[in-house]
């Protein structure tokens, strides 16, 4: 990072925190309609996003959607408790990151 220029991983946070919320919305209204190969496409940024910042399990988790939304037998009950484990994550990193980034 070059002096004077905008932090990057404080630009990251601020592009993670704005995009999030509403990724986690589209999904779940995916998963509401029965739709998991979109439900888990719309998380793709996600899961890059917070392996950028070291959110590793939130990674994780985002990972396992978009591989559960690949198969066939999936079901939306099984993808809805996972986005429900994702949703919750994402609200400790969003802390988390907040304290590091900004204190």
């Amino acid at each position: 990072q070059e002096e004077g220029e905008p932090d990057f991983l404080k630009e990251l946070f601020k592009v993670f925190v704005s995009s999030t919320p509403q990724a986690l919305e589209l999904s779940e209204r995916a998963v509401q309609d029965g739709d998991l190969k979109t439900a888990g496409k719309v998380l793709s940024p996600l899961r890059s996003q917070s392996g950028s910042l070291g959110a590793k399990r939130l990674m994780t988790l985002c990972t396992e959607a978009d591989l559960l939304s690949r198969q066939t037998a999936a079901s939306s009950d099984r993808f809805a408790k996972l986005l429900e484990k994702i949703k919750k994550e994402y609200t400790d990193v969003e802390r988390e990151l907040k304290l590091i980034l900004f204190s």
